[in-house]
């Protein structure tokens, strides 16, 4: 699926001059550091942005910007609110809060859509929700 599709230093860097064009992070195209942003990226668990991203990155030669340094883990804000009780998987999760998983596991865009279905329900019992940093 991914052969004819441009490498990763093009994809990442489309997607952070999209974060700028959206006005998402104050800055500009070739100061893509900034610290002014206003929004986060929200997880099901810490391995992408702590360990993947990192090291596709390093792999690649390219600096990370320090906005994908901070996120928030809805495994960990779950497991905050429910006394310590940090679901193992996605699946696990959805299954704790009444949720059945859609579509395809581990796609990008199903993956997505669930999560957005947690942390409406966790906004709604007013779990508490946080940022991780790494």
């Amino acid at each position: 699926m991914v052969d004819t599709e441009d490498n990763f230093a093009t994809v990442f860097s489309k997607f952070n001059n999209w974060l700028v064009d959206q006005g998402m992070i104050a800055g500009n195209k070739d100061n893509l550091d900034e610290e002014n942003t206003n929004f986060t990226f929200v997880t099901c668990g810490d391995g992408d942005l702590k360990y993947m991203l990192p090291n596709q990155c390093d792999t690649s030669n390219i600096q990370m910007p320090r906005y994908f340094r901070k996120w928030i883990n809805v495994k960990r804000s779950y497991a905050t609110s429910a006394g310590g009780n940090f679901p193992r998987s996605l699946q696990v999760l959805l299954s704790k809060l009444n949720l059945t998983f859609e579509g395809r596991q581990h796609s990008g865009i199903d993956d997505v859509k669930n999560i957005a279905k947690i942390v409406k329900v966790l906004a709604k019992e007013r779990f508490v929700v946080f940022e991780n940093t790494n």
